[in-house]
């Protein structure tokens, strides 16, 4: 036992003059250094053994990149313990190593991070570049790569801005002028875990041609920049969070493909997400939140000028589950500070183009009570899928979700939100969602009207697709408004689906004659409170049953068999006059007709 211990203990002396040889060596790792690592019982590569200090005052770039290097030639595993860790210049991991640090404690916003004696943070002063820069010299894919436990921090410092008068101005932290991390050319069983990028003026992490990977608890916080696009149009430019990308970020062909995001936390970003020229990609229960954490009631009211999160010429992309928070600060309806936009002109927090089956389910989207700018998602894409997801909030004064492509919005529930907080634009107007192209079905949408009526405007409009041509399979939906008094339900063709009827509020006969169906839910059943006669139905949908009731009084429908669209062709030459609790079902024809189906009297 005792010439073990000599033994042990005379390789641990040479282990420890061998390592401080390395690190006063030059800071290219050299071949004797690969060769002792690959060789020997070490388990793994300390970066404090190459010199490193992570006291956050002296330079640690060297050390960390030699360190690196060794680990690179020598398939060593590099392990960079606890400690605030001084990074000026980027560093090269020239092909997939697994890089592990110690612990991974609650994020800490304001450039605190690293009071925690159990975490490694790498602290960024390199401007205008990634300051890590994982299989950088990769062409293709590289076989595996992992990343463990790593704060990525962009060295902060104060700046004050001003509000729309002295008392809203506040000091925040700005960011550095440079990236988080970058990997590159990673493929089959990559595996990311526990890794924070907070506080850089870039993006905070880039995703460049990588496959077949995974990615678990990856967090991006107070990081990006905005293009400066006006809402309604793709974000081209500008630094997004994160980023998922093909090399040289053109749109066509396929770049990163196959990966799974499990927990992805976005916040406090105003540019989120940037999804380009991707395929086969899943989010497993997202956070992703807008809120810029203002430290003052100053800037109460802060939205994004651009649209947050942007998906483009990609395929097959899956959210599953997650909290999506467009702003999590309410506004006041006034102009922001800065920024020069009303809350009504807030742009759209998801926009997909040129993309296919890109889909939600199982996901809550929560937008502030008060304001004007939930306005969740707009579509320029085909066979999507939004379902079993939940819409709070949504805005009244534009179109929430505006779908055009091939997109099923199936079992969802939206909770509109008709604000009296003085916000311009809304008043008496109302548009709640756009499909044009798709399939509307089995959804509950409910609107408390706080200002008595909506005269202008409408809770659902479909139609022809611009795009497609097509029309939109309208189904059964549960819709409900308190009080029932907006003026028009819906507009556009659609072609309604289901048969399944519902009594609605009874409806009294115009004095013209014209009945306006766009004023009613398509699949209620309309009951007649007083008699009369109407000749004309406006507004339908294609192969809609419209069934009239009466329970007030005899009413007639005039026979009126003519081309005029509206017009109404009954079985036989003459009027029906529908008698108390009798009823009479009409259905309309692709000439925009309405003919006899079926009659209990």
């Amino acid at each position: 036992m005792r010439e073990n211990f000599i033994k042990i203990f005379a390789f641990t002396i040479l282990v420890f003059l061998q390592q401080m040889a390395f690190a006063a060596s030059s800071s290219t790792c050299s071949q004797s250094q690969v060769l002792y690592y690959r060789n020997s019982l070490v388990p793994y590569i300390s970066a404090k053994d190459f010199g490193a200090q992570g006291t956050g005052q002296v330079d640690d770039t060297r050390y960390i990149q030699l360190a690196v290097d060794c680990a690179s030639d020598s398939g060593k595993e590099l392990r960079i313990p606890s400690g605030i860790y001084k990074i000026t210049k980027p560093i090269e991991i020239r092909r997939p190593i697994t890089l592990i640090g110690e612990g991974m404690p609650a994020p800490k916003y304001g450039g605190k991070a690293g009071t925690n004696p159990v975490e490694t943070v790498l602290v960024s002063y390199v401007q205008n570049d990634y300051f890590i820069k994982y299989n950088s010299n990769t062409i293709g894919y590289q076989m595996g790569g992992r990343i463990e436990n790593i704060h990525l921090l962009g060295y902060p410092y104060a700046r004050t801005i001003a509000g729309a008068n002295t008392s809203e101005s506040i000091t925040i932290n700005a960011k550095i002028n440079g990236h988080g991390l970058q990997i590159n050319g990673c493929g089959w069983n990559g595996y990311f875990k526990n890794i924070l990028a907070e506080g850089f003026n870039g993006t905070g992490i880039e995703l460049n041609y990588v496959q077949d990977s995974v990615f678990e608890q990856i967090s991006v916080i107070d990081s990006g920049i905005e293009s400066g696009i006006r809402p309604g149009q793709l974000v081209a430019h500008g630094a997004p969070a994160l980023l998922i990308v093909q090399n040289g970020q053109q749109p066509g062909g396929v770049g990163s493909n196959s990966l799974m995001f499990l927990r992805l936390h976005l916040e406090a970003n105003p540019y989120q997400m940037a999804i380009q020229s991707a395929q086969d990609i899943e989010f497993h229960d997202a956070h992703i939140e807008q809120g810029e954490y203002a430290s003052s009631a100053g800037l109460q009211s802060l939205i994004s000028k651009s649209t947050p999160i942007t998906i483009d010429h990609s395929t097959n992309i899956k959210f599953i589950g997650g909290l999506f928070v467009p702003n999590s600060i309410g506004g006041d309806g006034k102009k922001d500070p800065g920024i020069g936009l009303m809350d009504k002109d807030a742009p759209y927090y998801f926009v997909v183009t040129n993309s296919t089956n890109v889909s939600f389910s199982d996901g809550a989207f929560m937008g502030p009570l008060q304001g004007d700018r939930s306005k969740f998602m707009q579509y320029s894409a085909s066979q999507g899928q939004i379902h079993n997801c939940i819409f709070k909030y949504a805005t009244v004064g534009s179109y929430s979700i505006d779908l055009d492509g091939e997109v099923a919005f199936t079992s969802n529930e939206i909770i509109f939100n008709d604000t009296s907080h003085g916000v311009p634009g809304i008043g008496n107007m109302m548009y709640g969602i756009k499909i044009q192209g798709g399939n509307f079905s089995n959804n509950k949408l409910s609107l408390g009207v706080s200002s008595g009526s909506k005269s202008e405007g409408y809770i659902l409009f479909g139609g022809k697709s611009s795009l497609l041509g097509d029309l939109t399979v309208l189904g059964f939906n549960d819709v409900r408004i308190y009080p029932p008094s907006l003026n028009n339900f819906h507009n556009g063709q659609f072609y309604t689906m289901s048969n399944d009827k519902e009594n609605f509020a009874g409806i009294g006969l115009p004095t013209n004659g014209i009945l306006d169906l766009g004023k009613y839910d398509p699949n209620q059943m309309l009951t007649v409170l007083y008699g009369g006669s109407f000749s004309q139905l406006l507004n339908g949908n294609v192969a809609q049953e419209v069934t009239f009731v009466n329970a007030g009084g005899p009413f007639t429908i005039i026979n009126n068999n003519n081309s005029q669209a509206g017009s109404i062709l009954l079985k036989g030459s003459t009027n029906a006059v529908v008698p108390t609790n009798g009823s009479i079902t009409l259905v309309r024809t692709n000439d925009g007709r309405y003919i006899e189906k079926i009659r209990n009297f």
